[in-house]
């Protein structure tokens, strides 16, 4: 909408299993965007809502095209179909729902990917935000997408980091789920020698948010782990960042993951296992640690982290500038508008942004 084109997004009232407390059918201004809500049926992960696509099928050819983010889910597949019937023009961010790891869930989802393949993602365009993801994307349908990075607001990283490294102070800030491998980085830090305190950041399903609990009372670290809880407010979000000296992330599979550069723009180097969409940027520039997602070595990486404080200072001061470089939010705005003109006059373009 700053850019001065017209824009519409259509989303459900989905709150996780509640819904948001907002008028449905409307269309309402959130931060500056013209969004209309629609209620869904399903209260899971489906988002099933005959509502927005049956808005979307009598409005669509009102629309020059339409980008679909992520799989997997009732509302964006047959979005999709949605689009192919119409004869619409769209683009697909895959959102890494197309990895090795969601595909091997199901061998129908494998042949369903593939009927696609030759029928509604004919005239797809597939868009993703690393190298990573660029790889899953060609090696499971074949085709060859977009890169360009997620838009993150780095505007507010003006504080100013402490620093006598007398105790490693770690912050984990995300979704809780086995997929973040928490329990491995539970495991590697009971055996660590140094003093530290582990900040977790997020929320989950709640047995899954006792089970880890109760691994850190197994470990005896309960006076080592503080927990937040999830963070919304983006000013306590930045602090517990700026304040911390290391970001991990240890997932199995991480498409992008944000959180990376929030940390490195809050001038905090990170510790990310290879399955990260990042790990490949953060590695090339020297803006932290790459780990196997093993116990054993993530316990050699932290204790290599903790006597490292020359390092740490050093990702302390260049990380800030490079990141406020390379995600640029003028940049990408412009990489993701050229993208959308060059699909719309049928340019052959398939790479418009430069890691």
């Amino acid at each position: 909408m700053a850019c001065g084109h017209d824009v519409l997004v259509l989303t459900t009232t989905a709150n996780g299993k509640k819904e948001l407390d907002v008028k449905a059918k409307e269309i309402q201004i959130v931060n500056g965007v013209p969004v209309i809500y629609f209620k869904r049926l399903s209260k899971d992960h489906t988002h099933f809502s005959p509502a927005l696509l049956k808005y979307l099928w009598k409005n669509v050819k009102h629309f020059e095209i339409v980008h679909i983010h992520s799989w997997w889910n009732l509302v964006s597949v047959l979005a999709v179909f949605v689009c192919y019937l119409r004869r619409k023009k769209f683009i697909l961010s895959t959102r890494g729902t197309l990895n090795e790891f969601s595909l091997k869930k199901s061998i129908i989802r494998r042949a369903f990917i593939q009927c696609c393949n030759v029928t509604v993602f004919r005239n797809a365009v597939f868009h993703v935000t690393s190298k990573k993801e660029y790889a899953e994307v060609e090696k499971s349908i074949k085709r060859i997408p977009v890169i360009i990075p997620n838009i993150i607001s780095l505007a507010h990283r003006n504080l100013i980091k402490k620093k006598q490294l007398l105790k490693l102070d770690l912050v984990f800030l995300g979704r809780l789920h086995p997929i973040k491998n928490l329990n491995l980085l539970l495991n590697a830090l009971k055996n660590v020698d140094f003093d530290f305190n582990l900040h977790i950041a997020g929320d989950g399903e709640p047995e899954y948010v006792m089970q880890l609990k109760n691994q850190v009372i197994e470990n005896d670290l309960e006076s080592n782990c503080i927990w937040y809880g999830a963070i919304h407010d983006e000013k306590k979000k930045t602090e517990l960042l700026v304040n911390a000296d290391l970001l991990v992330l240890l997932s199995s599979t991480e498409n992008f993951a944000n959180v990376v550069i929030e940390s490195l723009a809050a001038g905090t180097p990170v510790l990310l296992s290879a399955d990260v969409g990042l790990a490949d940027y953060v590695y090339k520039n020297k803006l932290g640690w790459i780990c196997r997602t093993e116990a054993d070595d993530i316990l050699r990486k932290l204790n290599e982290i903790h006597n490292s404080l020359n390092e740490i200072l050093r990702i302390n001061k260049e990380a800030p500038p490079l990141i406020q470089k390379d995600f640029d939010e003028v940049t990408l705005t412009n990489a993701y508008i050229n993208l959308y003109f060059s699909i719309i006059s049928n340019s052959k373009k398939t790479l418009l942004y430069n890691e």
